[in-house]
């Protein structure tokens, strides 16, 4: 099952500014540096979506009635 709370954004930056400027971000997680010119910056997500179905537990609970 996928859990929709992990997944996050990344952006590669080359440019310090606007490094800067994604740094100050209230989501922003961590930075992983590649290159003295490429920085990957990691955010999380603002906003989430709840779009899968999750049978699993509807399916488990069903189960041991019927039989």
């Amino acid at each position: 099952m996928e859990n929709t709370r992990r997944r996050v954004n990344v952006r590669l930056i080359t440019i310090e500014k606007s490094a800067k400027k994604v740094v100050a971000k209230p989501n922003y997680e961590r930075t992983t540096i590649f290159d003295e010119s490429v920085v990957a910056v990691h955010m999380k997500r603002t906003e989430l979506v709840f779009n899968k179905p999750v049978y699993l537990g509807l399916s488990s609970l069903d189960l041991p009635k019927t039989l």
